[in-house]
């Protein structure tokens, strides 16, 4: 009698069991509109019902309700990883959220690596030349705020995209330099102009904290820097095919012939050129010369500094007289 009405209740709930689970696959399938090979971006800060909106718009799923639920359900309603994604096949709705979860973007990315000591107008040829096609970065106010490292950029992304990744990469690396920054009395500006100076002007650590120390002192005494970098920044020149005409040019770079640090930096200066300029080294040094090797060779005055350039061969004196 049991065994009957067992049989019974099987028959019955079976049936709609199946029924059902029949129904959730077919929730869960990839839609026959699935966009293969279409880019679909996810926006940075969208919501999940946002994106589960977006998605039934674009066919991507079904029901957005079962998505909002799933995502929900199993705990990553707030790891949707944003970007731009393209899909090469149709996926099911737990392909789809597994693809999202761990930001396989399904885009190939193409690295780019920006060097210390480039400049916006480098920048540009960089992109260029990996393929980026009409792009270009503009605002030459940006200059030293787009931080030279390694970037993987998808093949679609804009100048507009790369600015917003260089720039926010500056914040994240000098994020802890905030209160040395403070502490130093110089402005954010101010330190990154100094540092492109040292960036251009020195190759090791330590030249740059003493040639950071020389320059400071000059600025703050209101002495004219005197730095060969900013007008080859400006003419394009290499700093040993300066003439005596160049150094009178008008040009704010010219610190020849302006007092203080030029508007702007005069490249993308590294983490290392940047805490030079902050943690300066302090010395009895007034001038500094550098020959074709990079080689520096420090004075404290005028009279020793004209003797040691007779002393070394191909030197170009970086600091002419205190006047």
């Amino acid at each position: 009698m049991i065994n009957s009405k067992l049989i019974k209740v099987f028959k019955i709930f079976f049936p709609a069991a199946a029924i059902l689970l029949l129904i959730f696959l077919f929730a869960i399938s990839a839609p026959s509109e699935f966009p293969v090979n279409k880019i679909i971006a996810v926006e940075n800060g969208a919501t999940l019902k946002e994106v589960a909106v977006k998605f039934e718009t674009e066919k991507l799923v079904r029901h957005r309700t079962l998505f909002d639920y799933l995502m929900r359900y199993s705990g990553h309603e707030k790891d949707i990883k944003a970007g731009k994604y393209i899909f090469e096949k149709r996926l099911s709705l737990i392909g789809l959220m597994q693809r999202l979860i761990k930001g396989d973007h399904g885009i190939p990315t193409i690295k780019i690596t920006v060097p210390e000591g480039s400049t916006i107008k480098d920048i540009n040829r960089i992109f260029g030349g990996a393929g980026f096609k009409n792009f270009e970065i503009k605002d030459k106010e940006l200059e030293g705020y787009l931080f030279p490292d390694t970037y993987f950029f998808l093949a679609d992304n804009t100048s507009a995209d790369a600015i917003t990744k260089m720039t926010e990469n500056l914040k994240n690396k000098t994020v802890d330099l905030e209160a040395d920054i403070a502490n130093s009395k110089r402005n954010f500006h101010q330190i990154l102009t100094m540092a492109s100076l040292l960036e251009k002007e020195a190759a090791k650590t330590e030249d740059r904290k003493i040639i950071s120390g020389i320059l400071w002192k000059r600025l703050d005494k209101k002495i004219l820097l005197q730095v060969d970098a900013t007008l080859d920044y400006v003419l394009n020149k290499n700093t040993f095919e300066l003439t005596t005409y160049d150094l009178k040019i008008n040009s704010p770079y010219n610190t020849y012939k302006h007092l203080g640090l030029p508007p702007t930096p005069i490249c993308n200066p590294g983490l290392d050129a940047i805490k030079a300029a902050i943690f300066s080294e302090q010395s009895q040094y007034w001038y500094y010369l550098s020959d074709k090797k990079g080689n520096i060779y420090y004075s404290k005055t005028f009279e020793e500094h004209v003797a040691k350039k007779t002393e070394v061969s191909e030197i170009k004196i970086k600091t002419p007289p205190i006047r």
